[in-house]
């Protein structure tokens, strides 16, 4: 079973970089040294802001909100699949060994998470909460230990059914983590630990003699990879995810009467297709955020023009999307009507972005010619990019 798990994370992990090459290109590093750079600008300024000598009510609230949100980052994965429940169901009692192996991993990665997450945090909880280094460590280990708590449920599920129910999930990931941040924050920060220590203690004692759950070990697992694979998917085709259009009525409206056959292709193919439509809001929504907290111009502008190369660079292939349907080549469409129409679509979603982007840079700087300079500068790099990068690819294509 040693063999065969480690024969399986190879695969798995060859797999992943495979991937991780796709999403890590030139263009989305370049974008994401930018928003980190942004980001990480914006919080260094807000914690010079702090006094040390003040007291900040929210402060605690805010530390509670950001770490239970990121309990529930990472999964465990046990790369279990369909037809081990046939398969390996002779090996049942050497399965036990296959499963500690994915549990000594699940404890070393999502731990890492936790960590990275303090880390970035430290300097708020100094300055905003208050705590000491000693009391933040303290609070370091207890979230280690909580997450350490919810690798062992997992796997205490993985033998016992009537751990499955979503009460259990409501309570070790929810109601059990905020008593732990109210008491460690507001009583006494030891609080935290000792219950936390008292937790993992608490579940090791549960007995684990029953059969494998199969089932539900496989589940979980095809869930935990769909959802890597969906955001793959993004920047690159994905064999495991099926595409599926879907019928969204309500945005009928949005839908001009297109006189032209590819416009209205390609309009339809947005709205009912998740992939782009998921993508293009997804985008949207990260860049408002990030840009309503950045209260320097030039910053913003040049976040704001990443967005629009990074949006129009990720819609690029639905250009080819309708290449694949015997019906469009047995239509008669004008030969350049294809091109001149998805240049228009592109060009109207990048406007879209670039107003709602110049909204988030009002409400930041709160400058109306400032943000009208944003406005019309992004709008410029739009149309650069559809009639000038874009219609160039679209020729080599």
């Amino acid at each position: 079973m040693n063999n065969l798990w480690k024969k399986r994370l190879n695969l798995y992990l060859k797999r992943m970089i495979k991937y991780y090459r796709y999403v890590f290109n030139d263009h989305f590093v370049i974008a994401l040294l930018f928003l980190l750079g942004g980001i990480s600008y914006t919080y260094s300024n807000f914690i010079k802001s702090l006094n040390v000598d003040l007291s900040y009510p929210w402060a605690k609230p805010v530390v509670i909100i950001v770490l239970l949100v990121m309990l529930q980052f990472g999964k465990v994965g046990t790369l279990i699949d369909e037809p081990d429940k046939v398969f390996l169901l002779p090996q049942e009692k050497g399965m036990r060994e296959y499963l500690m192996k994915a549990q000594k991993r699940a404890w070393v990665s999502n731990s890492a998470i936790q960590i990275v997450v303090w880390i970035v945090l430290l300097p708020f909880i100094y300055y905003g909460v208050h705590l000491n280094l000693v009391e933040s460590i303290i609070l370091l280990l207890s979230q280690v230990a909580l997450k350490v708590a919810q690798v062992n449920l997992f796997f205490i599920r993985a033998f016992e059914a009537k751990y499955q129910a979503s009460k259990y999930n409501l309570i070790f990931n929810y109601v059990v983590p905020l008593i732990v941040y109210m008491l460690g924050l507001y009583v006494s920060i030891y609080f935290a630990l000792g219950i936390t220590v008292g937790l993992i203690l608490y579940l090791k004692s549960l007995p684990k003699n029953k059969i494998i759950q199969w089932n539900y070990l496989i589940d979980v697992e095809k869930l935990r990879l769909m959802r890597k694979y969906s955001f793959f998917n993004l920047f690159t085709d994905v064999p495991q995810v099926k595409k599926k259009a879907k019928r969204r009525k309500y945005l009928d409206w949005l839908i001009p009467k297109f006189k032209n056959v590819y416009g209205y292709l390609f309009i339809r193919a947005i709205i009912r297709n998740g992939e782009y439509s998921g993508l293009y809001i997804r985008l949207t929504v990260i860049e408002f955020i990030v840009l309503l907290f950045i209260p320097k111009f030039w910053l913003s502008l040049v976040i704001g023009m990443l967005f629009i190369y990074l949006i129009g660079f990720q819609m690029l292939p639905l250009y080819k999307y309708f290449d694949d349907n015997v019906f469009v080549h047995l239509y008669p469409l004008e030969t350049n009507s294809k091109g001149k129409e998805f240049k228009s679509i592109l060009l109207a979603l990048l406007i879209i972005n670039a107003l709602i982007s110049a909204i988030a840079v009002y409400i930041a700087i709160q400058n109306i010619l400032l943000s009208g300079a944003f406005l019309a500068l992004v709008l410029v790099e739009s149309i650069l990019f559809v009639y000038g990068y874009a219609n160039l690819r679209l020729e080599k294509s």
